[in-house]
C-alpha cells in the first residue's frame, strides 16, 4: 500500500513538473517570438543602433542639445525629478500583467540646479503625442507606438516597469536628457499630502460641485482636494490644458 500511494506522489509530482517547464518553454518562445519579429533597437547620439536596451541619457552624456539649428550646452549641475500621477487608488493597482488599466494622468519635470540652489518645472500636458516603448507579457520591449505619453504608464506591472516606462518616453521626449528619480503617486495621495499641511486655499477656477464654487475662495480637504486637481468631465472646458491651470495653481498654494 505504501509502496502504491509513493508511485502515485511520484507521477503527481512529474505531472506538475512537466506543467511547469512546458509554462516556462511557452513563455521563453513568446520572448524570443517578440525579440525577433518586432527586434526594437533604440539609435543612441551618433545613429548608431543599440543592444536591444534603453541607456538613459545617451545623447546628453555625448554631445549637446541642437535645436532648430541652434545648439545649447548642457548644464552639469542639474538634476532632475520626475512627479507622476497615477489615474488608480492603491488598492485597485494590479501588479500581475504587463497591460494595465493605469494611465499616468500627471506628469512633472522638476529641474533641479544644484550649484544655483534653484528649480524650475516643465508640467507635461499627458496628451503630449510621442514614441512609447510597448512591453510584451515578458516584461521586454516589444516595440514602440506613438501615442499619448499618458499611455506609457499602461506598458508594465503598474510599479517600476510602468514608472520607468513613463521616464523612458519623458526622456525621449525630451532629446534624451537625464532623469535621475522618479516618485509615483495614486490617486489616494492628493488627500494625505493635503491634509497633511491643513488643507490648501484657492480661489477656484470652476465649479466643481456645491463645496467648490466659481470664483469663490476655499479651502480644499480631503476628497475635495483630489476632485479639483482631477475633474475635466463635464466642465464647460474639459481639455486637460485647462485642468493643468488648475493643477499648477493648486500647487503654487500648497507650496505656500
Amino acid at each position: 500500500m505504501k509502496i502504491k500511494v509513493r508511485k502515485n506522489l511520484v507521477k503527481v509530482v512529474l505531472y506538475v513538473l512537466c506543467i511547469i517547464f512546458l509554462v516556462l518553454g511557452i513563455v521563453l518562445l513568446l520572448n524570443a517570438w517578440e525579440q525577433q519579429h518586432y527586434s526594437y533597437t533604440p539609435e543612441t547620439s551618433d545613429g548608431a543602433s543599440g543592444d536591444g536596451t534603453v541607456t538613459q541619457g545617451a545623447q546628453s552624456q555625448t554631445a549637446d542639445i541642437e535645436y532648430n539649428g541652434v545648439k545649447y550646452k548642457l548644464n552639469k549641475h542639474i538634476e532632475n525629478v520626475l512627479l507622476v500621477g497615477v489615474d488608480k487608488y492603491l488598492a485597485s493597482t494590479d501588479t500581475n500583467t504587463y497591460i494595465n488599466s493605469e494611465q499616468a494622468d500627471f506628469i512633472m519635470l522638476v529641474v533641479i540646479d544644484t550649484d544655483q540652489e534653484s528649480y524650475k518645472v516643465l508640467h507635461i500636458n499627458r496628451d503630449t503625442m510621442t514614441d512609447v516603448q510597448v512591453l510584451g507579457i515578458t516584461g521586454v520591449v516589444a516595440f514602440t507606438n506613438y501615442e499619448q505619453i499618458a499611455l506609457a504608464h499602461t506598458y508594465g506591472n503598474g510599479q517600476e516597469d510602468s514608472a520607468e516606462n513613463t521616464v523612458d518616453a519623458v526622456s525621449q521626449l525630451l532629446y534624451d536628457v537625464d532623469i535621475d528619480h522618479y516618485i509615483t503617486v495614486t490617486m489616494d495621495a492628493v488627500a494625505i499630502i493635503n491634509d497633511a499641511v491643513g488643507g490648501v486655499t484657492v480661489t477656484a477656477l470652476d465649479t466643481i460641485n456645491d463645496d467648490i464654487i466659481e470664483g469663490e475662495t476655499v479651502t480644499l480637504m480631503g476628497e475635495n482636494a483630489l476632485l479639483y486637481v482631477r475633474t475635466r468631465m463635464g466642465l464647460e472646458d474639459s481639455s486637460n490644458l485647462h485642468r493643468m491651470e488648475r493643477q499648477e495653481q493648486y500647487l503654487k498654494a500648497l507650496m505656500e
